[in-house]
């Protein structure tokens, strides 16, 4: 269960994004392949561009995630039924999309955001350089942490390492960069699922970072695993981790599953050192799992202006849905970020947020 060494109360900040993205075509100039250089060499990615004011559409989304399972075909071992996240943010548009699947048939899938004209620019380098990492077949984590602890030592965290056992069949693995003026707020998501005697377990690994762009630095923030959106009627939040935490502390996140009334039991566990302090609120009775997270200055100077992150996972059990039930709602991953113009919180604040809308296998 949670664990943590910080008890500092927090008042919760969650808000529900409902707000949809307007739906656009691409624009004149703009991108909609299969992105193959040298056919053979590269792995196949789909990539769709946008613009801010012609932003990409859920149903350009789903064309291209189509479009990547046609791709590797041939080069894939399981035909793994991943829906389509539906993905939300109140004040920023998709201007790029990327997807492929793994080699184990899973689907990787990256999206950017914008939330002016001005932040297109970047969200297209973000874009063109995970494609660059995907026809490399290269996964890993868009978030690479590093900053200074008050003895001015250089202090990394690194991807979540391999720490979870291999009951877990991993069929969704997504990243998204939401830029904005002062900053990007980054999550990479992995769901998986165990089956057991019409019994299923889900989990969800998250890192979570805050990027400052040019002079500008870290706030404050809010991240929510909200399983009570599930459309299974007995799911639950059965594990979470980590509890609150504190940025200097090397922490562990547990949240695997064990039910011996279900007869389902899997490890999810990794330790790691934190770039922010978090504050535990969640609620086995509300089925939600969320953290409070804020970055705690010790150097002289007020203010951070290198990229942190921090990781967390969540789990439920749930009866099975009956074959023929399809796709249904399974959690929702929501985060947010303030990002101060100057020290202290003194200055104009830009806030960015979204929320993901996961989904359970197709039944």
């Amino acid at each position: 269960m949670a664990d943590g060494n910080c008890s500092r109360p927090m008042t919760s900040r969650r808000k529900l994004i409902t707000t949809s993205l307007g739906s656009g075509i691409l624009g004149i100039g703009f991108t909609s392949l299969i992105s193959r250089a040298n056919r053979g060499e590269n792995w196949p990615v789909a990539v769709r561009r946008g613009s801010y004011t012609s932003p990409i559409s859920m149903q350009e989304i789903q064309e291209a995630n189509t479009q990547s399972r046609d791709g590797v075909d041939q080069r894939i071992s399981n035909d793994v039924n991943s829906p389509t996240s539906r993905i939300e943010s109140s004040q920023s548009n998709i201007v790029g999309y990327a997807v492929t699947h793994r080699e184990d048939g899973s689907k990787q899938h990256y999206t950017v955001t914008a939330q002016d004209e001005n932040s297109v620019r970047i969200a297209h380098e973000r874009l063109a350089a995970t494609v660059n990492k995907y026809q490399k077949k290269n996964f890993s984590s868009n978030i690479h942490s590093e900053y200074r602890d008050s003895e001015n030592n250089v202090r990394e965290t690194t991807d979540i390492p391999n720490q979870i056992s291999d009951e877990w069949d991993f069929y969704d693995h997504g990243q998204w960069d939401e830029v904005g003026s002062l900053g990007v707020l980054t999550s990479n998501y992995d769901i998986g699922r165990v089956s057991s005697s019409g019994d299923d377990a889900y989990t969800l690994t998250h890192v979570y970072g805050a990027e400052p762009l040019d002079d500008n630095i870290v706030g404050d923030g809010n991240i929510t695993h909200d399983w009570s959106v599930a459309e299974a009627p007995d799911a639950e939040l059965h594990n979470y981790g980590p509890g609150s935490f504190g940025q200097n502390n090397t922490i562990t996140v547990s949240a695997g599953v064990s039910s011996a009334e279900r007869d389902i039991s899997a490890g999810v566990s990794w330790s790691y050192q934190p770039g922010l302090t978090g504050w535990d609120n969640s609620s086995y009775a509300s089925n939600i799992a969320e953290w409070p997270v804020d970055y705690q200055e010790d150097l002289p100077s007020c203010g951070h202006h290198g990229t942190v992150s921090a990781e967390f996972a969540s789990s439920t059990v749930m009866t099975q849905p009956v074959a023929g039930s399809g796709i249904q709602d399974l959690v929702n991953l929501e985060a947010s970020h303030s990002f101060p113009q100057t020290a202290c919180n003194v200055g104009a604040i830009e806030d960015l947020n979204w929320t993901w809308y996961l989904s359970t296998v197709d039944y």
